[in-house]
């Protein structure tokens, strides 16, 4: 299932007010809502699209417990449970967050949302690919993520990137692509050695280039033309696609009156998720956690999630049990 059916998913009626928002629908931000939810809290979750980078993961061998299911439907099974437990699903964008006194107030358009704790697990966004003429590129053209392989049936594939993610794609490709070239920057691939050693397994039609990098794109009638530039060797590759794996960047800088940020834009958190702003708390890969992964994620939201509950009763003056082996409702 694409992240594009996923997304057709509505929230009719939706009130205003709310125990807790949460920014983000990925691992850290379903989790969380899973976890607040348990605990009785009216919850909320808002955010662009469904899953975040889980959900441009075809091939997830990671995750404990789950064999043979692609990103999106693991992230398709996280919302599935949470709207089981009365969650609600917002698809759109927060533009502001202020706290008036213990309420906290977010922007979604013209509509004012309320919430009495909010948690941030947005995750990052893509790193654009820098070249001449990338501009002359239309989504169909060029795509940051891989989400269905059979749509490049039979097409020649240009992979920018050498980490996890560039490598991944290659491998999810190879059985579909006529042929797959990765156009890695570095010396080396930077990818985890399980996928290089799968890689090696392909070498029939998955290609190789380090040291590399595009300097410009042109649109051809039926092809796109990259010119890559290899140490002193200039070269010519047509392709009839790009998939740009270079990276991601962190957009935090519209939440800097509430929050710290490091040098590279990932929000700094406290052991208990919680920021400097009380009641904001951030979980996932837009904070400054060492590793970046589905499952580290999933944990960090629900750690936020618990945190969020403490904070909401300690403002009523109760304690919060932190143990959850059972559905607790207030």
């Amino acid at each position: 299932m694409s992240s594009q059916s996923l997304c057709k998913q509505k929230v009719y009626n939706l009130e205003r007010k709310f125990n807790l928002i949460i920014i983000g629908a990925g691992a850290a931000g379903l989790t969380a809502g899973i976890y607040a939810l348990r605990k009785g809290l009216k919850t909320l979750v808002i955010s662009s699209d469904l899953g975040g980078q889980a959900s441009t993961t075809v091939t997830v061998e990671n995750y404990p417990g789950v064999i043979g299911q692609t990103g999106p439907q693991i992230m398709h099974n996280f919302l599935s449970q949470m709207i089981s437990f009365g969650g609600e699903i917002l698809y759109d964008k927060v533009s502001n967050i202020s706290k008036n006194e213990n309420i906290f107030l977010l922007n979604v358009g013209k509509v004012q949302y309320e919430a009495d704790a909010v948690i941030l697990a947005f995750g990052k966004t893509p790193k654009e690919l820098n070249a001449t003429g990338v501009d002359v590129l239309s989504t169909a053209d060029l795509s940051y993520a891989l989400v269905n392989p059979s749509e490049y049936k039979n097409l020649q594939v240009a992979i920018v990137g050498g980490g996890n993610s560039a490598v991944q794609y290659a491998i999810d490709l190879a059985a579909e692509a006529k042929n797959v070239v990765i156009i890695n920057r570095f010396d080396n691939l930077k990818c985890e050695k399980i996928l290089e050693s799968k890689l090696d397994d392909l070498e029939y039609n998955v290609k190789i280039i380090n040291k590399a990098e595009i300097f410009t794109i042109r649109k051809l009638a039926n092809k796109i033309q990259l010119d890559i530039q290899m140490s002193d060797i200039n070269t010519v590759l047509e392709v009839d696609k790009i998939i740009a794996a270079i990276g991601h960047l962190n957009q935090t800088g519209w939440l800097s009156e509430l929050v710290n940020i490091d040098k590279i834009g990932q929000i700094n958190i406290e052991p208990d998720c919680s920021t400097k702003t009380s009641g904001l708390f951030a979980a996932g890969d837009v904070t400054n956690i060492i590793y970046k992964q589905m499952v580290i994620a999933a944990a960090e939201g629900a750690k936020a999630a618990i945190s969020a509950v403490k904070y909401i009763d300690a403002q009523k003056g109760l304690h919060t049990p932190t143990i959850d082996w059972g559905s607790i409702k207030k």
